[in-house]
């Protein structure tokens, strides 16, 4: 796990991710975008795993890396 802090100074953009099938989940994750790191924020339907999802997650990464 990699401290906010350490996150917040990286000289890279950040992009939090999360399912949106727990809902515990999705205001840690909308904090952790908006008030502690200034992160692009992106919700990839698919429970926990977003990975798995295939082409909608690896389409929203490729759109990340193409702005950044």
């Amino acid at each position: 796990m990699v401290p906010v802090r350490e996150l917040r100074a990286a000289p890279f953009p950040v992009l939090i991710v999360s399912g949106g099938a727990r809902p515990v989940f999705e205001p840690i994750s909308d904090a952790l975008a908006e008030q502690q790191l200034g992160a692009r924020r992106l919700v990839v339907p698919g429970g926990h795993a977003v990975q798995s999802t295939g082409a909608p997650c690896n389409n929203a990464l490729e759109e990340f890396w193409s702005t950044v």
